[in-house]
């Protein structure tokens, strides 16, 4: 017994030394500061993502001059925060979805659009079995098909003629072999040449009738 008593902290001690975890995994959030000239326009709009959790009391805008709308690829979009301009920088957080390809600031008395940036390049969407205009063969296979039209010239032998290599030589699939040519071509080279040496001979004959 007292050698049972002695084994328990050594069989606890790796528990104790382990380095405590966090409560659960930190999430990620957008930080998007606008800022207004004195006109009123947007004179900047850069946007961050950075690891963590927003401050929903610090960040909470219910109501303002403005608001600030999340577009997803699908075209949906919700109200993110409202806020007023400021000489300074805006600064609104806010919990980080994968599939935001724009926001949009809005007017909120018209309603209306005032500004737009695409953050197309903060997204994560491979594997949606949908090319986004941000996506290639080169950066999502998965999503964006080889020889498909997605600015990317990806030179691959893929029985198609890639429509974004503006250099054709580039994509062995934009050449029409050779030898399927030769043919065509010489059945027209031979036929010039029959109808010339044709010409030649009529031209030979009117001009000795002529002389005679």
């Amino acid at each position: 017994m007292k050698k049972l008593l002695f084994l328990l902290p050594i069989l606890f001690l790796p528990l104790v030394l382990l380095p405590a975890q966090p409560a659960h995994a930190a999430d990620r959030y957008f930080e998007i500061t606008v800022a207004f000239d004195r006109n009123n326009a947007v004179s900047r709009c850069d946007v961050n993502v950075l690891g963590g959790e927003p401050d929903p009391a610090k960040d909470a805008y219910l109501s303002g001059q403005y608001y600030l709308k999340l577009i997803p690829f699908t075209g949906t979009s919700s109200v993110a925060a409202y806020f007023d301009p400021a000489w300074q920088a805006t600064v609104v957080k806010f919990s980080y979805t994968p599939d935001i390809e724009k926001i949009e600031i809005y007017d909120t008395a018209t309603d209306e659009s005032i500004y737009a940036k695409n953050i197309a390049y903060l997204s994560r969407v491979c594997g949606d079995n949908t090319c986004q205009p941000h996506e290639s063969f080169e950066t999502c296979p998965s999503d964006c098909p080889s020889g498909a039209k997605d600015d990317y010239c990806d030179q691959a032998k893929d029985g198609k003629c890639d429509p974004d290599c503006v250099d054709k030589t580039l994509d062995p699939d934009c050449h029409t072999p050779i030898s399927g040519l030769l043919l065509p071509v010489a059945l027209i080279g031979v036929a010039l040449v029959l109808i010339i040496v044709g010409f030649i001979i009529v031209r030979k004959k009117k001009s000795s009738i002529y002389k005679k």
